[in-house]
């Protein structure tokens, strides 16, 4: 195992408490919670980053979230597998997903959500 350096943060006081309640559940030092934490973190920029470099994947996604109905049947589709928790979790990462795809393609979230 490669050997760890000791670094210093400052934390607002809210979130030192969710990583502390994490870290009790999982049964993991505050450190440790913390570092599996940035780790997640990071795979999921580094992830995300890859995807949205891709255009091929990127047109895919734009299709996808712009097209009439696409967007609308998917979650009509999942809404019944999922708990109401799961289903406000999705939401927030499609929306995540929404905003890489925006930063690609300009203007593509007026097309998807369609006139107002």
């Amino acid at each position: 195992m490669a050997a760890k350096i000791r670094i210093s943060m400052s934390l607002k006081p809210d979130l030192v408490k969710r990583v502390d309640r994490l870290a009790k559940l999982e049964g993991l030092s505050r450190s440790s919670m913390t570092a599996q934490l940035l780790l997640d973190a990071l795979e999921q920029q580094e992830m995300a980053i890859k995807a949205t470099s891709d255009p091929v994947l990127m047109n895919a996604i734009a299709r996808v979230m712009t097209e009439p109905g696409m967007m609308r049947a998917m979650f009509s589709g999942l809404r019944s597998e999922l708990t109401d928790d799961q289903f406000q979790l999705f939401s927030r990462y499609t929306e995540g997903l929404a905003a890489a795809v925006e930063k690609q393609t300009p203007g593509f979230r007026k097309v998807a959500r369609g006139p107002r």
